[in-house]
């Protein structure tokens, strides 16, 4: 990839984009890492990743961090202070992307994403670059049965308890 073809953006939260131009529109990857529109898939593409890793790096500023991502614990940051491998069944997790999809008024079939997802999973985890897995060091949490505040309230009591309430 050439630097017009990646873009770093920061909007206070993080993201990371990579532009690319097959699909003849441009296709925002990076973090979920595909192009939904011609299954242009870069997530391991060793080229892209390589060139992306310094622009993710750099994002790690006083106060701090948090980043989303398959790969955050074991490639970008495993240095981390906390690193967090967070789960849920596959069938949940097609739901809450269902829901996602319906309340942004784009129709979606349950079914399929299932398939999708877990496909994703699979050639994730059995990729040559940056495969997903847990980092060693990581807390494994299963949202499957949690809400979203009981998820971020476990992950801060992870963090105080790590940093001996520090934060």
């Amino acid at each position: 990839p050439t630097n017009s073809s990646l873009i770093g953006v920061n909007r206070g939260c993080w993201e990371t984009f990579a532009a690319v131009y097959d699909c003849e529109v441009p296709v925002i990857a990076a973090v979920h890492g595909y192009c939904l529109a011609g299954g242009v898939r870069i997530a391991g593409n060793a080229a892209i990743r390589s060139a992306l890793l310094g622009r993710q790096r750099a994002f790690r500023k006083p106060p701090g961090l948090v980043a989303d991502g398959r790969d955050m614990g074991t490639v970008v940051f495993p240095d981390a202070t906390l690193k967090i491998f967070l789960t849920a069944d596959i069938q949940v997790r097609a739901q809450r992307r269902y829901k996602q999809l319906i309340d942004k008024g784009i129709r979606a079939n349950l079914a399929a994403l299932s398939r999708e997802l877990e496909e994703r999973d699979r050639r994730d985890a059995h990729r040559e670059v940056a495969p997903l897995k847990a980092a060693a060091d990581a807390v494994q949490v299963d949202s499957s049965a949690l809400s979203i505040d009981q998820v971020v309230d476990l992950i801060v009591k992870q963090y105080r308890e790590k940093t001996s309430g520090k934060a």
